[in-house]
């Protein structure tokens, strides 16, 4: 995991702890956030935003800079 990605977990964790099941997302009430949860407030926001976009569409952008990038999907290094 990249220095930073452990940071900002760690920040989350120190913040908000994790579930009975120790699962990192969880809603106000401290059940598991569903992917329609997940989904409906992904397009909500990006509607607020002045965007129409979905989190299949952020799957692919994120797949395509990365690739552009030179990082391997696969296994998470770069070229270098």
């Amino acid at each position: 995991m990249a220095a930073n990605l452990s940071e900002a977990v760690g920040e989350h964790l120190a913040l908000y702890g994790t579930g009975p099941d120790g699962a990192l997302r969880q809603t106000i009430t401290g059940t598991l956030v569903t992917t329609s949860d997940y989904s409906s407030t992904f397009r909500k926001v990006m509607k607020t935003l002045g965007y129409c976009r979905s989190p299949h569409y952020l799957r692919h952008w994120f797949a395509s800079t990365a690739l552009s990038s030179g990082l391997s999907l696969l296994d998470g290094q770069g070229d270098g």
